[in-house]
């Protein structure tokens, strides 16, 4: 087996995982273009997933249900978010621990998958199935994926939404 292109993948991986762990911590600049595009593809992939499922009421309620923890989530960590205005722009600040627990959730079940493949005994794994498509067949994952997915864009837009009516106060 070719070791490099794994390291190279888990290299990768691991500068995503890094760079949207950092963004659940401190002040952080509101970036309409970055927020919008972020809330406009995660979107756009969760509507593909969705739609993918619209042949079976299951797991099309499995993804609604993934989706709306996602949202609600998303809610709740929008209302532990600070705002403010400066000279310098608007900023916000996420709450700590509602960012990093859909996080953690996503790469818990994440490394539950590659788990098996690291170990060698992916054949016994019931866990790494995928349809034809691609997409995990494990309604588990796909929930938690759709948890994920879900939070990062209601949050995105709640943050884009919220700075708008946000307005810079009269001692500033």
């Amino acid at each position: 087996m070719n070791v490099l292109p794994v390291l190279f993948t888990v290299g990768i991986f691991g500068v995503i995982v890094y760079r949207r762990f950092k963004r659940s911590f401190g002040r952080q600049p509101v970036s309409k273009k970055r927020l919008g595009l972020r809330a406009v593809l995660i979107t756009v992939v969760v509507a593909f997933i969705v739609a993918s499922s619209v042949t079976s009421p299951v797991n099309l309620l499995e993804d609604l249900v993934g989706v709306g923890i996602g949202g609600v989530t998303a809610a709740i960590g929008l209302s532990f978010t600070e705002f403010e205005h400066t000279d310098d722009g608007a900023f916000y600040e996420p709450h700590p621990y509602v960012g990093v627990a859909v996080f953690a959730l996503f790469l818990l079940r994440l490394a539950s998958h590659l788990y098996p493949l690291v170990m060698g005994n992916a054949a016994n794994s019931t866990t790494t199935g995928a349809s034809a498509s691609g997409m995990p067949t494990d309604p588990l994952t796909v929930v938690v994926l759709l948890v994920f997915l879900g939070y990062y864009a209601c949050y995105s837009t709640g943050v884009l939404v919220v700075s708008r009516r946000t307005t810079p106060t009269a001692s500033e």
